[in-house]
């Protein structure tokens, strides 16, 4: 079998680990993902753009919202 890498497995993707043992939500996100993706797109913000929940409050927000 040849060593060489094709072009497909340079350009493939590669994900993160799927984080499931962690007991925060901070220990189960990625840190882009608390810190960034998060505050940018999904928290609650007020008139100022200030945040004004913490991500544990999001997921919450969410699920009562789905439960409805």
């Amino acid at each position: 079998m040849s060593e060489t890498r094709t072009r497909a497995d340079k350009d493939a993707i590669v994900l993160p680990v799927k984080r499931t043992d962690g007991v925060t939500l901070e220990e189960r996100l990625t840190k882009n993902a608390y810190q960034n993706i998060l505050p940018a797109r999904y928290l609650r913000k007020d008139a100022k753009g200030e945040i004004v929940e913490p991500p544990e409050k999001l997921f919450r927000r969410i699920a009562n919202n789905i439960a409805l």
